[in-house]
């Protein structure tokens, strides 16, 4: 079971239409966990599943408040992945709340078998399976690390269980292959027709991520959204 999901990170909707046009070869819904209202997602409503992106670091604001302030913006949102996947017990406990069913925080790397489980305050967290940006950061720290490896898509495509694909929307239009890459054009972040022209010809994010769509088609495989995997492999209790 694949779950395409994609994190926004405060880009520009030029960039979100840009990740919906990669992504329309597969069938099924895909995951977008926001920073704020874009009006590409709500045009697509019937073929995209809202989650909240809140960044926890904010100076001086209550987890709460935080989540407060983006649930207003998107009230159809379902589920939670904080920016850099922070996580803790004062903001699980806030699920039942904020009327969110999941998180999507932790990243057990290429790990087999994951499954949704249950926090104890209620909800569920669907671990991630591939990070875009944790993938091409192991080569400045694990000298035997290659970056998008194709046995990821194989194996997410051959065998059961849950894989949580997690994509960022500049990476994808930078088609990133290092950190060093994005460092170099981070500072055009905003200015999307900017980043479509430093687009890096080799292989990167997108090309990955390409390469995971045609496997998917091929294989007649659907995206799923996040609350479809949760009630697929962890139905709720009666």
């Amino acid at each position: 079971m694949i779950c395409l999901t994609f994190d926004t990170d405060w880009c520009p909707e030029l960039l979100v239409e840009h990740t919906l046009s990669l992504a329309k070869p597969v069938d099924g819904q895909l995951t977008f966990f926001c920073t704020g209202a874009y009006a590409t997602l709500k045009r697509e409503a019937e073929r995209v599943e809202l989650a909240l992106h809140p960044n926890f670091h904010q100076r001086g604001e209550e987890p709460d408040d935080t989540l407060t302030k983006l649930s207003s913006q998107l009230p159809e949102a379902v589920g939670l992945r904080g920016h850099s996947c922070a996580d803790s017990h004062r903001i699980l406990a806030l699920l039942r709340k904020h009327r969110l069913r999941y998180t999507s925080n932790t990243a057990p790397l290429f790990a087999e078998g994951l499954r949704p489980h249950e926090h104890p305050w209620g909800g569920h967290e669907l671990p991630i399976y591939y990070m875009d940006n944790l993938d091409f950061l192991r080569l400045d720290h694990w000298d035997r690390a290659v970056a998008f490896a194709p046995e990821v898509i194989e194996r997410a495509v051959k065998q059961p269980g849950l894989f949580v694909f997690d994509f960022h929307p500049i990476h994808l239009t930078l088609n990133t292959p290092s950190q060093g890459y994005y460092e170099a054009n981070k500072d055009r972040y905003q200015d999307a027709p900017a980043l479509l022209e430093r687009t890096h010809a080799g292989r990167g994010t997108r090309t990955f991520f390409l390469e995971l769509v045609d496997a998917m088609r091929r294989a007649a495989i659907p995206s799923v959204s996040m609350s479809e995997a949760l009630d697929t492999l962890a139905p709720r209790r009666r």
